[in-house]
């Protein structure tokens, strides 16, 4: 979240929204009316409560203009409270920008309240159309397992995909470590490569690490990588970034939405080079995503 803040001069602050509110009601003494509670319930209810409270009781608007990225994570109808309170004048009168995808919601957090209550204000509104990250195999992978639409690719050339189907971890280990270490003897960099999966690293096909792999893992939740390691993170984690090759693995549910909003940003996340790994008991699906992208094609 980029802000301006309310002071003589142009001041540019980036937060993220939820450092902002501990810091907010922190600063308004209200902390301690924080009770023992699990931390969806206190991110999602009692800190945006709190902070608006604080705004509205004792601290004021915050910002004079506020710009919302990954806008799809963060329109509950209580964080919404959070942006009206912070912003000179509020969402009806105030300077703001939202930016969102919502084929990105792996968080499941498109409030469909929240989401009108900008649209109240009668923004500008404007669909981003052109795919600048991805080349042309990447974008049609991404597309066609996730049902996303498919834009217009700046790069249109690249290599294929890399599809690899599994039926256990125990295979897929062995089916990713294969990739991985062909790329590396062709020339890729370790610190070019991000192995991404919808589960944590000790939840994964590669808990037990690569095999015979000639770089290290590096468990980007555990820290910066080592020189010449190759990347691990969830892909909830890897939002908003990108790396020359990804590997997108544990595959095991492109059906739900959720499940299809993991694959759409694990695999848009790459710029050149891609592999997935899938597993076996999701080829009907993907079978049945595959016939309606192509009938979305035929029909543009």
């Amino acid at each position: 979240m980029w802000c301006r803040q309310r002071q003589a001069g142009p001041t540019l602050r980036v937060v993220h929204l939820h450092g902002l509110m501990a810091d907010i009601v922190s600063r308004a003494g209200l902390a301690s009316r924080l009770p023992d509670a699990s931390p969806t319930d206190l991110f999602e209810a009692l800190y945006p409560e709190l902070c608006v409270e604080a705004l509205l009781s004792e601290l004021g608007p915050q910002f004079d203009a506020l710009i919302v990225d990954e806008g799809q994570d963060l329109l509950l109808d209580a964080y919404v409270d959070v942006f009206n309170g912070l912003l000179a004048d509020g969402l009806n009168g105030g300077m703001w920008r939202v930016f969102l995808d919502p084929y990105q919601d792996v968080f499941e957090n498109t409030g469909m309240k929240g989401l009108s209550r900008f649209l109240q204000a009668h923004p500008a509104q404007y669909r981003l159309s052109l795919n600048c990250r991805n080349t042309a195999p990447i974008a049609t992978a991404a597309s066609l397992m996730s049902g996303a639409p498919l834009d217009l690719v700046i790069c249109p050339e690249g290599p294929e995909v890399v599809q690899e189907w599994y039926d256990g971890d125990v295979q897929q280990r062995h089916a990713v470590s294969g990739v991985l270490r062909r790329g590396i003897h062709q020339g890729i960099r370790p610190a070019e490569i991000v192995v991404l999966s919808p589960r944590r690293f000790e939840n994964s096909c590669l808990a037990d690490g690569l095999a015979a792999v000639p770089a290290p893992l590096t468990d980007l939740a555990k820290g910066a990588p080592t020189s010449g390691a190759i990347r691990f993170s969830t892909v909830h984690a890897f939002k908003g970034l990108e790396s020359t090759a990804v590997a997108l693995v544990d595959l095991d549910d492109i059906a739900t939405a959720r499940g299809a909003a993991a694959v759409y940003v694990g695999a848009s996340r790459a710029q050149a080079l891609l592999a997935v790994f899938i597993k076996q008991t999701e080829k009907d699906v993907y079978g049945r995503r595959a016939f309606d992208f192509g009938r979305r094609v035929v029909s543009r």
